[in-house]
């Protein structure tokens, strides 16, 4: 059997012949995904907005428990705001013609929103399991300025945990 070797290609590089020798998709295929993306993406924005602006403008929700809940909104929105738009680009032309660069800050992105989420949906249930079984310690170990430096520290060891694969 004759190969083309196109399969050896990086994916963020175009085939040679505009793709020429590819199998064919279903009809349906693009249409659905897209739609799929758009919703997502609609839903992603307006969800981790709303939590957002939730938190911030109602005193009374500007807690310890909830700094853990925004940075992991920010981090969902992160890969709504570059890479899905991008991916459905791609969805629309058949195929990545962004370039090497917008393939690899996607990449980059899409990977430190996941990294980012498991270590907040982590700091999420540390801080509750805190607040359940060691109420008495609770105030001091989540004051607001500890709690800030915790959610920092949950994105310094993201972008530590995501150095390998730069």
């Amino acid at each position: 059997m004759k190969g083309n070797g196109s399969a050896l290609l990086n994916a963020s590089q175009p085939s040679p012949g505009g793709g020429e020798g590819a199998r064919p998709q279903p009809s349906w295929r693009g249409p659905t995904l897209a739609c799929s993306l758009i919703f997502t993406m609609v839903v992603d924005i307006v969800g981790n907005l709303l939590v957002i602006l939730s938190v911030y403008g109602n005193k009374k929700l500007r807690n310890a428990g909830n700094m853990f809940v925004v940075s992991l909104a920010v981090a969902d929105l992160v890969v709504a705001v570059y890479p899905y738009p991008l991916v459905l680009t791609s969805i629309f032309n058949n195929g990545w013609n962004l370039g090497y660069l917008h393939c690899q800050i996607s990449a980059f992105l899409m990977g430190l929103s996941v990294i980012s989420s498991v270590f907040n949906i982590t700091g999420i249930a540390i801080n509750r399991y805190c607040y359940i079984c060691h109420s008495l310690k609770y105030d001091k170990l989540y004051s607001d300025k500890n709690s800030l430096c915790y959610v920092f520290l949950i994105w310094i060891l993201t972008l530590v945990a995501i150095m390998p694969n730069l």
